[in-house]
Formats: structure tokens, sequence, C-alpha cells
């Protein structure tokens, strides 16, 4: 890559690094966006996703990575390493004509998959028990 080439930093988790500061930004393993959505970057370290805008201004949602195990206490949040929009209406779903708008793989070995309109947003749809083997 061209070293003249200005490479903005828009956002960091340490203040004065880049435009604007998020520590909830640690560990970014994920970028996604479904079409006209905001982008969501996944902050593995912090377990959440944090949404921005085009110019990278930090939006109100922030969602948390659902866990493998959401009653264990040492394992609050999940620790997400992989994100994808979901376009389709048929696979992913999560309720009644409510399929997952965005979907995430961890590294507790699940696949999660997130709707605001549900109940609850969130459904594990596989959860790696042993090497080879898979659950819903």
């Amino acid at each position: 890559m061209d070293s003249t080439i200005p490479k903005p930093a828009f956002q960091a988790n340490t203040p004065g690094v880049a435009e604007s500061s998020d520590p909830q930004l640690v560990n970014s393993w994920g970028l996604s966006r479904a079409s006209g959505s905001a982008w969501w970057v996944e902050d593995n370290a912090t377990g959440v996703a944090t949404l921005y805008n085009g110019a990278g201004t930090k939006q109100s949602l922030t969602v948390t990575i659902l866990p493998a195990d959401p009653n264990n206490k040492k394992t609050p949040t999940g620790s997400s390493t992989g994100i994808i929009a979901n376009g389709s209406t048929t696979d992913f779903v999560l309720a009644a004509d409510a399929p997952a708008d965005f979907i995430f793989a961890t590294l507790d070995r699940t696949i999660a998959a997130w709707n605001p309109n549900v109940a609850l947003a969130w459904r594990l749809f596989l959860r790696h028990k042993e090497k080879g083997s898979f659950r819903l």
C-alpha cells in the first residue's frame, strides 16, 4: 500500500488516537452492514456490537452478544469473532416472520442470531459441544 495515502482513524478505544473514542471498541474482529443500515463492529473483548454511521460516529444502539450459557455469571457476554447481515426472510428465523437481522459466530463455539423485534431478540442456533458435533 502506498504510504502517502492518508489512513484516517475514525474510532479508537483510547482518547486522542482517533477522531472519536469509544471505550467499548476493544479487539474488534468483524464489520458488517445491511443495505441502508449503520456499520456493525464486533467488540470481542467487551462482548458487544457497536454501530457507527459512514462517517464513523457511534450510534445509540449497542448490542450485547449472547453468551453460550446465559446463566454462567463468569461469562456474561459472548466473544464474537464473526458477523454477517442476514438478508434472507427464510433463514435463521427467530420467531414467526422474524428472521435474524445479524448473525454472530463466537469464541465460545456458538452461532447466535439477533432481531430487535423478537421478545428476547436472540437465539443460539448452534453450540459446539465437542469436536465435530453441534446441536440446536
